[in-house]
């Protein structure tokens, strides 16, 4: 991806985030660090490993997330079109497990 191809998306999400803000549904984004930065933690029978690298590798990752609040599963599918990794990956919609801690 060019500098340019790079600004036009990093601007893309800003323009995303803030209509994300204005119309209340906006509770949380971030990028994470590329999948070789990595570290799987297993606990067994109270030894711990710590091992480089994500749990297991794929030709799709995670480069991030947003938290958003809505109402039903639908709305939360128009803003995932919205994401711009949306056309060139993809995006994973799910809902928050509603627990109460």
């Amino acid at each position: 991806m060019s500098d340019a191809e790079r600004e036009a998306e990093e601007s893309e999400y800003r323009d995303l985030i803030q209509s994300m803000r204005n119309s209340g549904v906006f509770v949380a984004a971030e990028e994470v660090e590329h999948y070789d930065a990595a570290r799987t933690v297993r606990v067994r029978q109270g030894v711990v490993d710590v091992s480089n690298g994500p749990t297991a590798r794929a030709d799709e990752y995670v480069t991030g997330y947003f938290l958003i609040r809505v109402d039903a599963f639908e709305d939360a599918i128009h803003w995932a079109v919205q994401i711009p990794n949306a056309r060139t990956g993809s995006v994973e919609v799910r809902p928050v497990m509603d627990i109460d801690w």
